[in-house]
């Protein structure tokens, strides 16, 4: 055997197909499982893939190893906690905001927010999550995550599908969420989340700078070289350095991201392995080196506010914004409408975005009928709408009537989920690499390609 299955790691794989036995009966209570040799020939893989695998079933409560005897399924079931929680963390969405909105949809629902502030606790939000519906306690809730987090859970067997409840909904309609957003929020053919809100990546400009400079206006059928060529054009430098940046890019991995995909590239195969190496995203990645080392290119700094790019653009400090939804709600307060433009990205060997989104899911446990009741209030028309106002996104449900430019959804059928991996260390190894280099202006040579993608290998 290979190891995997339809990207699955086969220590994933085998707990996730245990689990399924001990859910329905298969492997009752007290069950002995087979010992790790037994099971490594089964599957004619190492002892260590198995233990690893049992290993994870044993932090889920869901059997226990007994030295000397062997592995058993656990006899007695998790006692579920009685409230409803709504689970957040502020990388996915804005903890106030959230609160609120969870306050609006039942005063009894329990608020519980991960205590991080920065994306390097990305595996840890994983773990916390799981580690509430494990053991022998189930505190059952509503869980908001991002399409970069729910591939990891799903695997896990954290989520509930909730196909079926979207079905028989009378509050919501399918066809009121864009294909492609519940294409984003679905894992193995099953949709395990509602998408909340969503960001396609964009370049944004600035009229009265193309203005000033006697520069025709980008209209979307810019490529890559008129990229560079008019970032440098755009540029505007005095004695003491630059007084106007051709390009803002607001820098985060989904900053490089589309590049890749725009190149024919991919960051990981069907098998779950970075394949950052190969001719497609290498090149793709050496032009977006190339494109941000240049001296008229800056970009969102640690510690910056949000809008620190925006402000630039609309004080006449910056010609062009490569952002996301956010920075057209931003846009849309500190300029006239008159005063800039947006167009897609733009293409390389074909047209393509990279595509953030925001969900809410219900964790594994009982009363789901109940959980998703609250679930579908979050997307109430009025409160729905002004929440997303609040945080400065688009509304992924009926993004036009709520407001959504056409030409953001027109886009959706060219934009790509971003990192999109059953390995809770994908976004933070991407992140850890790539990011770092491009961030302090590094050329990437094809050499530390390898060695990166090498690297992100060993984590996953």
């Amino acid at each position: 055997m290979n190891g995997t299955n339809q990207g699955i790691p086969m220590t994933r794989r085998i707990a996730a197909e245990m689990e399924a036995r001990i859910s329905d009966g298969t492997l009752p209570a007290g069950s002995r499982l087979p010992s790790v040799r037994d099971l490594a020939g089964q599957y004619e893989i190492s002892t260590a893939v198995c233990l690893s695998a049992y290993r994870a079933l044993e932090k889920k409560g869901l059997v226990e190893r007994r030295p000397g005897s062997g592995t058993f399924v656990r006899g007695t079931a998790a006692v579920e906690d009685p409230k409803n929680y709504f689970y957040n963390w502020d990388c996915v969405l804005p903890s106030m905001e959230t609160m609120d909105m969870a306050a609006a949809l039942s005063p009894e629902l329990e608020f519980s927010s991960f205590p991080a502030v920065t994306y390097d606790y990305n595996p840890h939000y994983i773990d916390w999550i799981i580690s509430r519906n494990s053991g022998s306690e189930s505190h059952p809730g509503l869980i908001a995550l991002n399409e970069g987090l729910l591939p990891v859970l799903a695997a896990e067997k954290a989520l509930l599908p909730l196909d079926g409840f979207l079905e028989r909904s009378t509050r919501l309609s399918p066809e009121g969420f864009p294909p492609e957003l519940l294409r984003s929020m679905s894992y193995g053919g099953k949709l395990c989340a509602l998408p909340l809100s969503f960001n396609p990546l964009m370049l944004f400009y600035n009229r009265r700078v193309f203005r000033r400079r006697g520069i025709p206006e980008p209209d979307g059928s810019w490529n890559w070289n008129s990229l560079l060529r008019h970032t440098e054009l755009l540029t505007e430098a005095g004695a003491d350095g630059v007084i106007c940046y051709g390009l803002a890019i607001l820098f985060t991995p989904n900053s490089f991201i589309p590049f890749v995909f725009q190149n024919n590239g991919e960051f990981f195969d069907r098998n779950g392995n970075c394949v950052i190496d190969s001719d497609p995203a290498f090149e793709a990645l050496s032009f977006f080196s190339e494109l941000y080392r240049l001296p008229g290119v800056c970009s969102h700094r640690h510690g910056d506010v949000r809008s620190a790019l925006v402000d630039l653009m609309s004080n006449d400090f910056a010609a062009m914004l490569i952002g996301d939804g956010v920075d057209y709600a931003l846009l849309r307060e500190r300029m006239p409408e008159a005063d800039w433009g947006m167009v897609k990205l733009p293409a390389g060997k074909r047209s393509a975005t990279s595509l953030s989104v925001w969900g809410v899911g219900l964790t594994t446990g009982g009363r789901a009928e109940e959980r998703f009741a609250l679930l579908e209030r979050c997307f109430e028309p009025g409160p729905y709408s002004g929440y997303c106002r609040q945080i400065h996104t688009l509304p992924a449900y009926d993004p036009a009537a709520n407001g959504v430019p056409s030409m953001m959804v027109d886009l959706l059928p060219e934009a790509i989920p971003s990192i999109q991996s059953t390995s809770r260390q994908a976004v933070n190894a991407i992140a850890e690499t790539i990011a770092v280099l491009l961030a302090h202006k590094l050329r990437l040579t094809r050499e530390q390609c390898r060695d990166f993608c090498r690297k992100i290998n060993a984590r996953l």
